[in-house]
């Protein structure tokens, strides 16, 4: 009896333990339709999650994936890289631990046409993701109504008329459109990644007006303060706009302030050593710092690197002759709301910001490069 007792005791610890391991888990588990011609995996990725893949038996999958915190699952299949080439990645958005269910309409047309059940997040984020794509074909369909067609690629003789009609119906739909959200689930941790999420899309008071609809206690969390510093950012990174002091360390852990630069023109270039465009802008800076040397101007790289061994590893091979700091205060997103990268800020002698360029075209000078032709009469 006693010999019972004890194994009935065990088992309850057993089974106490495997609920607690499977309490901090992510569960995904897929129907998927159609024939996948026999390219049966699936791929899965995400934040600070690592690749990870399984195999479609019986027309069905499974993950049980570790949670850490809120954020994004993105995942595609074998059947999409085989027969299309490429893929587009689909999202799941958890922010607990929980299980989603994922049934697939037609493999060849795509994750994309997924319906999903389960965790309230992400059945939320597919809701959102759904309606905007509605309302960007309202923006389309006005702008063609008023043009002839809602939009032309870049190089069109009517580009610039069109793209500005649509930028102005951005902020007539879409702004209405994200505030009805967010009013309607102020306390959902989706707000925060519909706000985030459509940063590029509104303006700093916008994006303000609609961060404080959200609910104090999801402010207050680590996304929460990443939204707000890139609001603050939005209101920094403002041409004419004095930069303020800030101190990071350089690659021998010695801090470098930014204002033992003032009195100089300063070219800050946001970087990291994952960013293959980046990396590939080198080359043609070291030019330019070359031509400019011995001027009134100064080149700063900073790495948005969270790796810091893979960026002094990067550091000590593309060996640049300016200035090295690792951004560990999110200065890019506080000071400057860098949202892609390269990012390029050129600072006058007074602190204050002159222009701003995102990426690198290797065909073509950027306007940071002529600014400092006409500045420093190095025209060629």
């Amino acid at each position: 009896m006693r010999l019972v007792y004890f194994a009935l005791v065990e088992l309850f610890f057993l089974s106490a333990a495997a609920q607690e391991k499977l309490s901090n888990k992510i569960t995904i588990t897929g129907k998927v339709n159609g024939d996948t011609k026999g390219y049966n995996k699936v791929y899965v990725y995400g934040d600070g999650l690592p690749g990870d893949s399984t195999i479609i038996q019986n027309e069905t999958f499974k993950f049980i994936l570790p949670y850490k915190s809120p954020g994004y699952l993105l995942f595609y299949t074998e059947y999409d890289i085989r027969k299309h080439g490429g893929y587009g990645p689909f999202v799941i958005l958890i922010d607990r631990p929980g299980n989603v269910n994922v049934v697939t309409k037609d493999i060849d047309q795509g994750f994309n046409t997924s319906k999903l059940s389960g965790l309230k997040s992400a059945m939320l984020w597919q809701e959102f993701s759904t309606a905007k794509k509605v309302t960007y074909k309202k923006i389309t369909d006005g702008v063609a109504t008023i043009y002839g067609k809602g939009w032309v690629p870049k190089g069109d003789p009517d580009y610039e008329k069109i793209n500005n009609a649509r930028d102005s119906m951005l902020h007539i739909y879409l702004n209405s459109f994200i505030s009805k959200f967010i009013k309607d689930h102020r306390d959902s941790y989706v707000s925060l990644f519909v706000l985030y999420e459509s940063r590029n899309s509104l303006t700093p008071s916008e994006m303000e007006d609609n961060y404080k609809m959200i609910l104090k206690p999801l402010r207050n969390t680590k996304k929460g303060r990443n939204v707000a510093d890139f609001i603050n950012g939005l209101k920094n990174a403002v041409i004419g706009h004095p930069v303020k002091n800030f101190l990071l360390n350089d690659p021998a852990g010695k801090p470098f302030s930014f204002e033992q630069l003032k009195g100089k023109y300063v070219v800050i270039d946001f970087w990291a050593s994952w960013c293959i465009p980046c990396r590939k802008s080198f080359p043609h800076m070291r030019e330019v710092y070359k031509q400019l040397k011995g001027k009134n101007v100064e080149f700063y790289s900073i790495s948005i690197d969270k790796d810091k061994n893979a960026w002094l590893k990067a550091v000590e091979i593309e060996n640049n002759a300016w200035i090295q700091t690792m951004d560990i205060k999110n200065i890019s997103v506080k000071e400057f709301a860098v949202t892609d990268i390269p990012a390029t800020f050129l600072i006058d002698p007074d602190g204050k910001i002159v222009l701003e360029e995102i990426g690198f075209n290797p065909d073509r000078k950027g306007l940071i490069e002529k600014k400092l032709e006409d500045l420093c009469g190095d025209k060629n």
